[in-house]
């Protein structure tokens, strides 16, 4: 059986990734009320609403939904991203202090 690749799923999680990161960094840059940031964050919104609907419905989907109702991957995935996020974190503000 050859493998199937999620190529809308894919394109719709670029699209969303892509336009909730430049919305964060537009935001940090021009401010909350800028329209462009505005604009990037409810793109970033809707497209992860698309791309939780189409994941719900395609028979291969990138990312099984189902995975999260066992509470053990769900918390797994939560801690992970904590983790991931203190992490870089930790290294952006030692980079900053370093540099002053």
């Amino acid at each position: 059986e050859h493998a199937h690749l999620d190529l809308v799923g894919l394109a719709l999680s670029i699209l969303w990734l892509g336009a909730l990161t430049f919305g964060l960094i537009s935001a940090g840059e021009n401010g909350w009320g800028e329209p462009r940031t505005v604009a990037a964050l409810v793109a970033g919104v809707v497209g992860l609403a698309a791309f939780l609907g189409f994941e719900a419905r395609t028979a291969r989907p990138m990312l099984p939904l189902g995975l999260f109702r066992d509470v053990r991957f769900a918390v797994a995935n939560v801690a992970s991203f904590a983790l991931g996020f203190t992490s870089y974190s930790s290294v952006f503000f030692f980079s900053m202090f370093l540099q002053q």
